[in-house]
């Protein structure tokens, strides 16, 4: 075929007309791809090109207070086999511009005119090219509540501060943090049974949606217990004052059962539980213990777990030998409700993630979680802890299981928050205690490990946290930075607390993981000519193609010879036309 070929080009005369028609023609078609190569490398030049395997850097966008998008960019995605001259053409339509490629999932982002973007957003959908065109959504980094004592609350974020003369460790709690970027409890309701609330406090500011005495004749709370207990599980977070609650969405139920000396009796607690489960509560924390098994109770917690209640209360603190000290007649016995069917039982742990010495323990304890040295909100008024152990207006650091059940029962409304509707109690109770942070004493000291409100909402970043100074806070009415009972006496009832000296300490400053800088990536729209070897295998072209895959050939090499010479003027490059006429 090719000795014919040559035959027929060795009969034809280079001076006749046929010739010389042939010979302008491709002429005539070099200068027009030379044209055309020299106007494509002027726009590369002046940057009027959406097709480029580098594009020109582009600084990091600008972003706006009060949008959630930025501003002048949409993250599109074409459909597949969309061609990139059809995507060129779609975008120059509305003066559209690649910004960047990411070839791994295949979006780019586009850069158009500000204040255009819903528009041509939607008109990129119409036009039918695209699988989604989105705004660049803004996402924020997890933030640390601007609460003024957040510092010393080790329980939900533990810097390895010092609270109370003892070094903590890192990140040996439950990390409220990160499961606040998933769940805040919004709109769940935790029935607190214990001495009452300070209605009056700022920090539970519009946090009682409803209220009931079963004993004396004021839901006030006149012993102090029951407003510790209460800003533990829901303190106002975000307020610039105080502290933060373990679920900060949640609505309180306040349920007085102990009098202003924190005792009260049996009926009196079942009938609370009967009340909440009637009302609505989601959870019931009871930070009250006996060692008599009351069958009444039991009753209760059964009824009110039929009508799916999830019901905490603590373990007790008759863990040591000094348990009479704690108004316990027997060393760590199980102790009651904690220890009845149908009851999340609480054991209290340290700033070390290590059983504080007064916790009950047992193969009877469900869960461990911070109780020792926990700060949250008192009465605003005098009350009875603070006449017996010079604890403090406000706030103030108080140790037990009634400081470790709250915690627990927060992050159970937490968990409810994370649920559909009509879930039953006995999810929420496996989540919680399969979640749990398996430390040193669990199987031993309790069954489940310590409590992870991150693993329980299913948030499992655990944010970074550093130490910076933190303010001081009122102390009996005087600002002072520590607040140092005379003495430590004890009282006489089930729970008690164990209070010292106060020490606010240093805030922490959050530096969570977030989105830094963007990854660099390649954006190509048109890949590079790359194409395909027609010599490999069994060439099966006929001879007319053959010499249009020359011309094309030829074309090509046109192109990068052009492109090389205007990229090198000052050393021209020598142009070498395809070896053979025809490949293969």
């Amino acid at each position: 075929m090719f000795d014919k070929l040559q035959s027929e080009i060795k009969r034809i005369n280079p001076r006749s007309p046929i010739f010389i028609g042939i010979v302008a023609i491709f002429s005539v078609f070099f200068i027009y791809l030379i044209l055309i190569t020299t106007n494509l490398r002027s726009q590369q030049e002046q940057g009027n090109t959406t097709q480029s395997n580098t594009p020109p850097f582009q600084p990091t966008p600008t972003l706006t207070p009060g949008k959630d998008y930025v501003q002048g960019q949409i993250v599109v995605k074409f459909k597949d086999g969309i061609s990139d001259a059809a995507i060129n053409q779609d975008l120059l339509r509305y003066n559209a511009s690649v910004k960047s490629h990411n070839l791994a999932i295949n979006t780019i982002v586009i850069a158009v005119p500000v204040g255009q973007e819903e528009n041509i957003r939607a008109q990129l959908t119409r036009d039918g090219l695209v699988k989604y065109a989105k705004p660049d959504f803004i996402m924020h980094t997890q933030s640390v509540p601007n609460d003024t004592y957040f510092a010393n609350q080790w329980g939900l974020s533990n810097s390895g501060q010092n609270i109370r003369g003892q070094t903590g460790v890192a990140n040996d709690d439950i990390h409220a943090e990160a499961a606040w970027s998933v769940a805040t409890g919004a709109g769940i309701k935790v029935a607190i049974l214990d001495t009452g609330i300070d209605l009056n406090h700022p920090d539970l500011a519009g946090k009682v949606v409803t209220q009931r005495v079963f004993i004396t004749s004021s839901i006030d709370d006149g012993f102090g217990h029951g407003t510790h207990v209460s800003g533990i599980i829901a303190a106002n977070s975000n307020n610039n004052q105080g502290i933060a609650g373990t679920c900060p969405g949640c609505q309180l139920m306040i349920g007085k059962v102990l009098d202003d000396s924190g005792s009260g009796p049996n009926s009196g607690i079942a009938n609370a539980i009967t009340w909440a489960a009637d009302n609505g509560a989601n959870v019931i924390s009871m930070s009250l213990a006996g060692q008599n098994f009351p069958q009444d109770i039991q009753d209760a917690v059964n009824y009110a777990w039929n009508k799916n209640v999830v019901v905490v209360a603590a373990a007790g603190n008759c863990g040591d030998s000094n348990f009479r000290l704690n108004g316990c007649t027997t060393e760590n016995p199980m102790e009651y409700p904690a220890a009845l069917q149908n009851v999340v039982s609480v054991a209290n742990t340290d700033n070390k993630d290590q059983k504080s010495s007064t916790s009950n323990y047992g193969s009877w304890v469900k869960i461990a979680a911070p109780g020792t040295n926990i700060f949250s909100t008192l009465p605003t008024h005098s009350y009875a802890l603070q006449a017996s152990h010079h604890t403090a207006l406000n706030y103030d650091y108080l140790t037990g299981t009634s400081q470790a059940t709250p915690m627990v029962a927060g992050v159970a409304a937490l968990i409810w928050s994370t649920l559909p509707a009509g879930t039953a109690n006995q999810t929420v109770v496996d989540r919680l205690l399969n979640t749990a942070d398996k430390i040193t004493g669990t199987g031993t000291y309790w069954q489940n490990g310590r409590l992870d409100a991150a693993m329980a909402v299913g948030a499992v970043t655990v944010p970074v946290v550093t130490v910076t100074p933190a303010p001081t806070f009122v102390c009996e009415g005087s600002q002072t930075s520590i607040c140092n009972p005379t003495s430590t006496p004890t009282i006489n009832i089930n729970p008690t607390v164990t209070v010292g000296p106060t020490n606010p300490e240093p805030s922490i400053t959050q530096t969570p993981p977030g989105v830094t800088n963007t990854p660099e990536l390649s954006p190509t729209i048109s890949p590079s000519p790359n194409p395909s070897n027609p010599c490999s295998g069994n060439d099966t072209r006929g001879f007319v193609q053959k010499i249009l895959d020359w011309v094309k050939m030829l074309r090509d090499y046109i192109n990068q010879f052009v492109q090389n010479l205007l990229s090198h003027p000052t050393n021209r490059p020598r142009f070498s036309p395809p070896a053979r006429p025809i490949p293969c």
